[in-house]
């Protein structure tokens, strides 16, 4: 399980990944930061990165 966690601790997006499976889309909160963390079948926290979306456009 991959979620998006915003500054303020609340969660932004999550997604399921299964086994093998190589990419996931997920949602990112844009010009702030989030964290990204990373959870096994156990619900035990695997690893967490923080991420940042910045920009002036959409395409």
């Amino acid at each position: 399980m991959l979620t998006v966690i915003k500054q303020d601790g609340t969660e932004f997006d999550t997604g399921t990944v299964q086994s093998g499976q190589t990419s996931k889309t997920l949602f990112l909160p844009v010009g702030q930061t989030a964290t990204l963390s990373a959870v096994n079948f156990d619900g035990k926290t695997v690893e967490t990165i923080d991420v940042t979306v910045s920009g002036t456009k959409i395409v």
